[in-house]
């Protein structure tokens, strides 16, 4: 089944604008790369991000929306409890408590 609903597309745009913004932003990017998120789930947020207008055309297949839920909320759990205790240390440039010098 496909959804097509507009309220769907402006919540998607908004998680789209969100993720841009953080993602592309150079001091936050480089401590979110220090995840350790499995390529999938980034390629996954990516296709959320970069075929937004393709799929509001198309519309979304049940079981592809839910794998980029699933993938947002990944990315939101690792965020949480990798960067956000660490932040000041990995935007200082200093080591990550994973990667010791």
């Amino acid at each position: 089944m496909v959804v097509k609903d507009p309220d769907i597309y402006k919540i998607i745009d908004k998680i789209k604008e969100h993720y841009n913004n953080n993602i592309y932003n150079r001091y936050i990017r480089k401590a979110l790369l220090t995840m350790k998120i499995p390529q999938n789930v980034w390629d996954l947020l990516d296709s959320f991000s970069e075929k937004a207008d393709y799929y509001k055309i198309q519309g979304y297949q049940f079981d592809e929306l839910y794998d980029r839920i699933i993938a947002a909320a990944t990315f939101i759990f690792h965020a949480r409890k990798e960067v956000v205790p660490n932040l000041s240390i990995l935007l200082s440039g200093g080591v990550s408590p994973g990667r010791r010098r």
